[in-house]
């Protein structure tokens, strides 16, 4: 993957500029002189937290700023901390909008904002919530909607008609996202990078638009002769 070192190098400077705008009166931890990386790295975790609390009180500083907080979160080195920036963002825009900025960042994106972007995607893809563990496991559209993260909400009926709409986005989605990490796994030179968009990726002709067959049939090829490249994960298919 882009090197720790570099993210943390890009990622740190915007939070900066986020906290000074958004929280300018929280104690952020200050440079040691100690190994440059794992310090960054506290850093970066402690001025993502501050900055996500900030947005996660204010959802008018979320939108005047969005922009800005998206670019933050295509840097971002955590694919579980990077939630703390998505979620507010996602409840200030809605899921659509914040699904859309993603997919920018990932198809037209420089190979850091491409790997930022699509560790991104996780956090801000809708959530399809049932009352019990049985209507989870016998929900028959589970497997197919392409929506990979569910809730159990025991004491709440299940909200058909928002698990409808989750299903129909993800539906919608689906083909983009796709196209968008071909492009990203056949344009990146880095194994790791390839092997993490791999996993939103079919290598079905079937799956895709005739147009990008070739590039499909290419992907194949570098999956076939190059498999550290390549993990069919669940976001594919």
């Amino acid at each position: 993957m882009t090197g720790l070192d570099e993210r943390l190098r890009l990622f740190e400077p915007l939070l900066d500029e986020l906290a000074a705008e958004l929280c300018p009166e929280a104690i952020m931890p200050m440079e040691s002189r100690g190994d440059s990386v794992p310090d960054a790295y506290h850093r970066c975790n402690v001025k993502r937290r501050r900055v996500g609390e900030a947005c996660a009180s204010d959802r008018q500083a979320v939108l005047d700023h969005s922009d800005e907080i998206m670019h933050a979160i295509a840097h971002d080195h955590c694919p579980s901390g990077n939630r703390q920036l998505i979620e507010p963002l996602v409840n200030a825009i809605g899921p659509r909008q914040a699904m859309e900025r993603i997919l920018g960042y990932v198809e037209t994106g420089s190979a850091a904002e491409r790997l930022g972007a699509s560790m991104a995607w996780y956090w801000a893809s809708p959530t399809l919530q049932y009352a019990t563990l049985d209507e989870f496991r016998n929900d028959p559209e589970r497997s197919q909607s392409g929506v990979v993260k569910h809730a159990l909400v025991p004491g709440e009926p299940t909200p058909a008609g928002k698990n409808a709409a989750a299903r129909m986005l993800m539906r919608e989605f689906r083909p983009r996202i796709r196209a968008a990490h071909l492009g990203a796994f056949l344009a990146s030179e880095d194994p790791s990078d390839c092997r993490y968009f791999s996993q939103f990726l079919s290598l079905s002709p079937g799956d895709y638009p005739v147009e990008v067959h070739p590039e499909v049939e290419a992907a194949r090829k570098v999956a076939e002769q190059h498999p550290e490249r390549f993990k069919q994960g669940k976001h594919g298919g």
